[in-house]
């Protein structure tokens, strides 16, 4: 394999040289170390970045059709190399058009995630139960609380999913809908739980958001409501349901 010409290196940035000189390690790799021939195959990424969102349905009717099953292999929000396994093919990958696939993965700049966010948030109304500034305990709670009405119906594919009969042809990783209620919640549920003026803030926020989730989100919701006592607290009225959502 011929190096890089010295003058076109030296014109290239560090990020190119940086990525110019991969690409050649991987040709080099690969040439000396063909990858295992088998079963199962990997596709792997057509450029480097996050992975922002992709096409679950569009992934799901090609894993079917194939009669295979596809998993993707960096979780959605993580980063991902050129050339790095991108989706694991289980089955029979020599019926998949691979070539394709990879394309109804979105990859991209990396976008900021809102976990860090939500635990900072939630811990800052964990310490001021704590601390009895019960005012900014509340205040902590309502802004959790807006955020996870507008996360409440976003779709968020990472699970597991199936063909019409009922066959896996999907396993995606990411965030949840429940991973995100562990963080924004549990730790102001088990410091507040017990003091009244935040248990009641925190079953109006479960309530409306029951109200606001799709059927298959309301079961933690649920869960976190009875760990307060079950007892549903008033509804938000639409109209400032909706200025929630819109930050109107």
């Amino acid at each position: 394999m011929r190096a890089l010409p010295t003058a076109f290196a030296r014109a290239l940035s560090r990020p190119d040289r940086i990525d110019a000189i991969a690409r050649d390690l991987h040709r080099r790799v690969d040439g000396r170390y063909p990858p295992p021939s088998g079963v199962d195959r990997t596709l792997t990424a057509p450029r480097a970045g996050t992975v922002l969102r992709l096409d679950a349905d569009g992934l799901v009717d090609a894993a079917t059709r194939a009669d295979c099953m596809l998993e993707l292999v960096p979780a959605i929000g993580e980063p991902v190399g050129r050339g790095a396994p991108l989706l694991r093919v289980h089955g029979c990958p020599e019926r998949l058009p691979g070539r394709h696939l990879p394309l109804l993965v979105e990859i991209g700049p990396a976008a900021a995630d809102p976990a860090p966010a939500f635990a900072r948030l939630a811990g800052i109304a964990e310490d001021a139960v704590r601390d009895r500034d019960l005012g900014s305990a509340e205040r902590a709670v309502d802004r959790l609380h807006e955020a996870l009405r507008r996360l409440a119906a976003r779709p968020m594919p990472a699970g597991r999913h199936y063909d019409a009969e009922g066959g896996l042809r999907l396993i995606l990783r990411g965030p949840t809908w429940d991973g995100y209620l562990r963080l924004a919640l549990d730790p102001v549920i088990a410091a507040g739980a017990a003091t009244p003026r935040v248990a009641h803030r925190l079953r109006a926020a479960l309530t409306d958001l029951m109200a606001a989730a799709p059927s298959d989100r309301r079961p933690p919701l649920r869960r976190r409501l009875d760990a307060l006592g079950g007892r549903p607290a008033y509804r938000i009225p639409t109209e400032i349901a909706a200025a929630l959502v819109t930050g109107a």
